[in-house]
């Protein structure tokens, strides 16, 4: 995992399973009604008037009309409360009464929240569920969050897989918590060099890399990677975090290949691929675009337009310059087009991000955007870990989520250091390499 401090937005789809709540039992169980309410139906024979007449000869007050419902089913329903009587008092004397048809308890509904996942990381997601704890070394404001337990026990079932579209530095195609959620495209077959499904693409499994043009949509850096999981880090596989969309599959558009600088070429023929698949029956129902500038394109605004023609929700980051959007203008953020959602960064006491951009007029939302706990890559295919000593190369294994160095790599002595105790770390160390060799202790306390 890393953290991470850019502003990384994510659009929700509304594909999500809501959770059932579990039924415990306790010597005394709260009524789950209103108490001294009832719901009335009348006979078909009965009028306003006359059910006002019955309610008043039962000392009761005609609390709500349900009048169209009323119309429709063709007989008086309505909701009648006694000051003093209690519910069940008031079912049993209404229901000896001819003029009712059928009376019952004005019954309580809850919402039905997610469960905690079983997440190890979830604790740390203050974005997710803020209960005022400490991350990263920063203390937050308890409920500054998503609510994200509340809000999936709101959502509907749906069998129609939903695709979030991250337009990035790519993704990390083995990252564990992710590679679950993976939009695979069901066209085309991997790795044969042939644009099975006819789309323009070869070999977009699970995306593609519009910097280098090529299939291959690994990592350029980590951005993505991060964003993707925030956006849909499988749930509750006892790993790591949770995405907001955890259920998500992710569509992978690599636009970099430095890791930091996207072209608008890029973005387009991405947005446009999106858009092209949404077409063809994929399911895409928003794209995340976590980058911006200050110019202003015309093509790349119609090519979000025209994702918002098939029905794609365009996520724009407000960006990260402490810039008033209204009157300096940020793009895609700033195009302010009917399908697109801009969002700046909140922090972990809901307030504006110190580093965030804002605008009355062109920023949309703010959503939690410090202090993010995320997926970062566990390796990079096609770069290597070595350590060369004059003409000597001596290969060695990728470190879990560690970064990458410049393509000259770097340069300094090597120290001998032991298993890594301590009291091994000669002083000349400081600012050079240490070769630990493996053994009895931890990486972690090598470390």
């Amino acid at each position: 995992m890393i953290w991470f401090r850019w502003l990384k937005r994510t659009c929700v789809s509304a594909l999500v399973t809501a959770a059932g709540a579990g039924v415990g039992s306790a010597a005394l169980v709260a009524p789950d009604y209103v108490e001294g309410e009832v719901l009335v139906q009348f006979r078909a024979a009965e009028t306003w008037d006359s059910v006002q007449l019955t309610a008043t000869l039962h000392g009761l007050e005609l609390a709500r009309r349900f009048e169209w419902l009323s119309a429709h089913q063709g007989q008086v329903m309505c909701l009648l409360r006694s000051p003093t009587q209690t519910t069940a008092a008031l079912i049993a004397e209404l229901s000896q009464d001819p003029t009712v048809a059928l009376v019952e308890p004005n019954y309580l509904r809850r919402h039905a929240s997610l469960r905690t996942p079983n997440d190890p990381r979830f604790g740390q997601l203050w974005g997710l569920q803020n209960t005022g704890q400490e991350v990263n070394g920063f203390t937050g404001t308890a409920r500054a969050d998503i609510g994200f337990l509340s809000a999936w026990g709101l959502a509907r079932p749906s069998t129609n897989e939903v695709v979030v579209a991250v337009i990035d530095t790519g993704l990390d195609l083995t990252q564990p918590d992710i590679v679950s959620n993976l939009w695979t495209n069901p066209g085309e077959i991997p790795s044969n060099g042939l644009d099975d499904d006819g789309n323009g693409y070869v070999d977009d499994v699970h995306g593609y890399d519009f910097a280098n043009g090529t299939g291959a949509v690994t990592d350029s850096g980590f951005h993505g990677t991060h964003v993707a999981g925030t956006v849909a880090a499988s749930g509750n596989n006892g790993l790591g975090v949770i995405g907001v969309d955890f259920q998500a599959h992710i569509m992978a558009l690599k636009t970099s290949s430095d890791g930091t600088t996207i072209s608008s070429a890029a973005v387009i023929e991405a947005t446009q691929y999106a858009a092209m698949m949404k077409s063809r029956g994929v399911n895409v129902a928003a794209i995340n675009a976590s980058y911006g500038g200050a110019s202003y394109s015309s093509t790349e605004s119609t090519a979000i337009q025209a994702a918002g023609n098939v029905g794609i929700v365009f996520c724009a980051a407000a960006g990260n310059n402490t810039n008033n959007n209204d009157t300096a203008a940020f793009y895609p953020a700033n195009y302010r087009l009917p399908n697109m959602i801009v969002i700046a960064a909140s922090d972990q006491n809901d307030a504006l991000a110190e580093f965030s951009n804002y605008g009355a007029t062109t920023v949309d939302l703010a959503a939690p955007g410090v202090n993010i706990l995320s997926c970062a890559p566990v390796s990079q295919f096609g770069n290597d870990t070595y350590v060369q000593q004059a003409s000597a190369v001596y290969q060695g294994n990728a470190l879990t989520y560690s970064g990458l160095t410049t393509s000259n790599g770097i340069t300094a002595a090597i120290f001998y250091c032991g298993l890594g105790n301590p009291a091994e770390f000669p002083a000349a160390v400081r600012n050079n390499i240490a070769l630990i060799q493996r053994g009895t202790l931890f990486f972690s306390d090598k470390v």
